[in-house]
């Protein structure tokens, strides 16, 4: 086993758990110097304590044996801060902490430390006089950590008081300047006494590989006063003079070079501390900016202009996408400042819910889509329209647009709005736009959505309005009240959509099912995840709420599928919960012209839409007959996702 290469270890231990790898550093020697970096590379304790992950004095003095072989770190105790930064005085020749490369922190108090752990015992007799007389009071008992045969004294609880968060940080700080993220949450970033500490931990940040930096400005305890943060600001220019205050205590710290992502998490809008923000001034190479909750007054305060530009773009000239997670309270005006306020534009944004797009942030949304912006993501559409979803696709005109993405799956509740194109609406303003433009003398080759070209990678959307007098009532047969069109724009409709999608010759996920429901946030008495999927559908029908659309894409040879025959690089079609016609004919088609596709997802359908039109049952039982027989689907890679 020694004779293989470190280079095939590291192949292998990345499948194995902590157990395994436990157990193989115990086999012997030359197995323990080839495992225990994997062994220790990882330290999490986020669900429960220090103590309950290492029990016992043995594994404590494991841990600080080998705290130099720790790469990334995760804790939600203090404890194993002390841990980490304990010393044996007893071996020299045991080495430090000093290869971190992740340290995430994010404590709920600041209390004194609780886990014993070793220390050198105090060797002045000053120091052994004043021990002897605090023992006289209230006698400590001592644990000691075994390590290779010699006992360390354990730190009292009047020791442990002395340390705190703050010096234990700052010494991990200055020991690991191959830092690469580092997340700061509660507990961090406060003195007991109230004051920030921040700025101090930001002057021992390492400054050369640091690329990822999450700082929470939400750090104020519950039981202190808001006004020792000086929160009481009520006007934009008091908080903008605060500020600028601020940004002068960072002057003179070095620029973080190699910053390129900062997340600033935000819990409470009425217990924040802006003043944090004023690291900014050190981050001339941001990238990404990322709230986890932005109000107006965080808003107002980075997009201020004092004649020389907003702030942002002054402080971070690189920074190109912008993340607004959670809710996003702020005005429209404010929203739309955001939106112009990167000086070299947005390539990607991130938004959770844009509630306020309105008549300002709406056309500054549009200025970002026609001219940088390369990814998008919205987790609720709810500012947007059928109409204003249109607008959008059609402004896309750069060609650079890759990316469309709405909400994650199991996500979905009742106030929900996905990206939603009405197909019949949108082909007839394209045919009279196409009629104006005939008159004019113009071209009239124009397509709606002719900057999504071969750029775009993953596009998610609804598309619904699509004429399907094929699907009739389940249970009378009589067609579905959503169809009020003739059946000559069935095919129509579903072709010119086609040739839209058809432009995409580097699409490789096309996202059009139904999202999965988040059952926690459904506000309907009665509901189950194991009813039936027609019975919760009648059910939630009531709140005018659908889990399944009938007015879709048939992606059936007589609708056009052909058209599609370019998306060679296509890898994933969703088409779950929707009344598709994919049958036999159609899965060998896809299996020539889409050579890369690998999963299908919602390939079963139940059918019971198509009535007494056809054997829905039959063309089911086919699809499921034709996946039997090919167990190694489509090509050698072909997965069938029957959801």
């Amino acid at each position: 086993m020694t004779s293989i290469p470190q280079e095939i270890i590291d192949l292998i231990a990345p499948h194995l758990n902590q157990h395994d790898l436990a157990n193989c550093s115990r086999v012997s020697h030359d197995w323990s110097s080839l495992f225990a970096p994997w062994l220790w590379r990882t330290v999490h304790i986020t669900n429960g304590s220090t103590h309950d992950r290492f029990h016992s004095p043995e594994s404590r003095a494991a841990l600080i044996r080998n705290k130099h072989l720790v790469r990334e770190v995760t804790a939600t105790d203090q404890n194993l801060l002390l841990l980490l930064s304990a010393h044996d005085h007893s071996e020299p020749s045991l080495f430090k902490l000093t290869g971190l490369r992740t340290l995430t922190l994010r404590f709920h108090t600041d209390a004194p430390w609780s886990l014993p752990v070793g220390i050198p015992p105090s060797t002045t007799t000053q120091e052994k006089e004043e021990e002897e007389e605090e023992e006289e009071d209230e006698v400590e008992p001592l644990v000691t950590l075994m390590t290779t045969g010699t006992a360390w004294a354990v730190t009292t609880a009047a020791e442990l008081t002395k340390m705190d968060n703050f010096r234990t940080v700052l010494e991990l700080l200055s020991n690991n300047t191959n830092l690469r993220t580092l997340r700061l949450g509660r507990g961090c970033l406060r003195g007991a006494d109230g004051s920030d500490l921040l700025q101090h931990i930001m002057e021992a940040c390492p400054t050369t590989f640091l690329t990822t930096l999450e700082v929470c400005l939400s750090d104020v305890r519950e039981q202190e006063s808001k006004s020792k943060l000086d929160l009481t600001t009520n006007t934009h220019l008091e908080d903008h003079q605060r500020f600028q205050l601020e940004l002068q205590r960072y002057q003179d710290q070095k620029p973080l070079l190699a910053l390129q992502e900062l997340i600033f998490l935000e819990r409470r809008t009425d217990q924040n501390d802006f003043s944090r923000l004023a690291v900014l001034v050190r981050c001339n190479h941001l990238m990404r900016l990322e709230f986890g909750r932005i109000d107006s007054r965080i808003g107002n305060l980075l997009v201020v202009d004092d004649g020389t530009g907003s702030l942002l773009r002054k402080l971070c000239p690189c920074l190109v996408e912008l993340a607004l997670c959670g809710v996003i309270a702020v005005y429209d005006s404010c929203l739309a400042a955001l939106l112009r306020s990167s000086q070299l534009g947005w390539k990607v944004l991130e938004l959770e819910e844009p509630v306020f797009f309105s008549e300002e942030a709406y056309p500054a949304m549009i200025e970002c889509v026609s001219t940088t912006l390369e990814v998008l993501r919205i987790k609720s559409w709810r500012g947007f329209n059928s109409r204003r979803c249109s607008s959008l696709l059609s402004t896309m005109t750069r060609g650079q647009f890759r990316r469309l993405e709405g909400i994650a799956n199991g996500q979905v509740d009742d106030t929900t709005r996905e990206f939603t194109v009405h197909a019949l609406d949108t082909y007839r303003k394209h045919r009279a736009e196409k009629t104006r433009r005939k008159k004019q003398g113009l071209r009239t080759d124009r397509r709606s959505w002719i900057a999504l070209g071969p750029s775009m990678e993953y596009l998610q959307l609804v598309i619904n309005g699509v004429p399907r007098p094929d699907v009739v009532c389940w249970r009378s047969g009589e067609p579905l009240p959503i169809q009020s069109t003739s059946h000559r724009h069935r095919y129509t409709a579903q072709k010119w959509i086609y040739r839209q999608l058809a432009s995409m010759s580097g699409l490789q996920e096309l996202i059009l099912g139904r999202r999965d429901l988040n059952w926690s946030r459904i506000p309907f008495r009665g509901l189950d995840a194991s009813m039936d999927s027609t019975e919760i559908e009648d059910m939630l029908s009531i709140i005018d709420f659908a889990i399944y659309q009938y007015d879709c894409l048939e992606f059936s040879l007589e609708s056009g599928l052909d058209i599609l025959s370019g998306l060679k690089e296509l890898r994933v079609l969703d088409v779950k919960s929707t009344a598709h016609r994919i049958g036999v004919a159609e899965l060998e088609w896809m299996r020539i012209h889409w050579p890369k596709l690998t999963t299908i997802v919602g390939l079963e359908s139940r059918r019971e839409w198509a009535g007494a039109l056809e054997d829905g049952q039959a063309v089911k039982d086919a699809v499921e007959a034709w996946i039997k027989n090919h167990p190694n689907g489509i090509g050698s890679s072909f997965v069938c996702i029957n959801k």
